[in-house]
């Protein structure tokens, strides 16, 4: 009879003991999804060709969390998929908005495919000739043109998060100059368009440019191609750009003078 009453009392503290667990396992959950503030998405890449593949990271800004669960969608699937452990992967050309969600916050990020690949030429490998007689001729001058070097830059300009190398460039016709944009302590698209592209061409019209934090920009260099002499301009405008500071998008642009000789 005593064992008995003995192995109730065991019952009954390993069942309140199992209680007391599952109660606060549901009250640390319930805190944990009402401490969210924000979340916003990391991407290494936002630019991808038809086959490749990018993770994506999310932060949580929280004071306290230990359990949460990110949902993955992109609104365009057939562009670029995602998967639930925030893999994409690019399917054909296009843009395709990807959303990830925690309970009721929620970071989307654009990512842009494209279906160009850099195709390396075969060397060609001249048949050699039969020899023939050939009257001397006067030579044809053989005219070589050589790219001007980088101009002297006449400043740092800068928007907000967004500068610029030079807000002046001189080159010469049918060489090239380096532009360089970077942006700092935040993660967006910079539109980069020639006012009149029979003079000047640049190398990209849309870049992506990610920084964490303001003593770690993310630069990129466009190449600048001076097509026929004349004077233009360069516009470098922030697209869909947003600001760790503020955690809303910012706006602007900067104009860079060119001049083609």
């Amino acid at each position: 009879m005593k064992k008995s009453i003995i192995n109730i009392v065991i019952i009954i503290l390993i069942i309140a003991c199992l209680g007391i667990f599952i109660y606060l396992l549901l009250n640390n959950r319930e805190k944990s999804i009402e401490g969210i503030e924000n979340i916003s998405i990391v991407a290494n890449k936002k630019e991808l060709n038809v086959g490749d593949d990018t993770k994506l990271n999310i932060i949580i800004k929280t004071d306290d969390i230990k359990n949460y669960e990110v949902n993955w969608s992109s609104s365009n699937p057939s562009v670029a998929t995602i998967s639930d452990t925030g893999v994409v992967k690019a399917i054909s050309s296009g843009e395709t908005t990807i959303t990830a969600k925690v309970e009721d916050k929620e970071s989307s990020v654009t990512i842009i495919v494209t279906g160009t690949s850099i195709i390396t030429p075969l060397p060609i490998t001249p048949t050699p000739a039969e020899p023939v007689i050939v009257t001397p001729v006067a030579p044809t001058p053989t005219i070589s043109v050589t790219p001007s070097p980088a101009p002297t830059s006449s400043g740092v300009t800068s928007l907000k998060n967004l500068t610029i190398s030079s807000a002046n460039l001189t080159v010469a016709k049918g060489a090239t100059v380096n532009l360089s944009i970077s942006l700092k302590n935040a993660v967006g698209r910079v539109d980069v368009t020639t006012s009149n592209s029979n003079i000047s061409s640049v190398s990209e019209e849309k870049i992506w440019l990610e920084s964490l934090d303001n003593l770690n920009p993310d630069k990129k260099t466009i190449i600048v191609r001076g097509v026929n002499t004349g004077t233009t301009s360069i516009t470098v405008n922030l697209k869909d750009v947003a600001s760790f500071d503020t955690i809303i998008p910012i706006t602007g642009s900067l104009k860079v003078n060119v001049t083609v000789k």
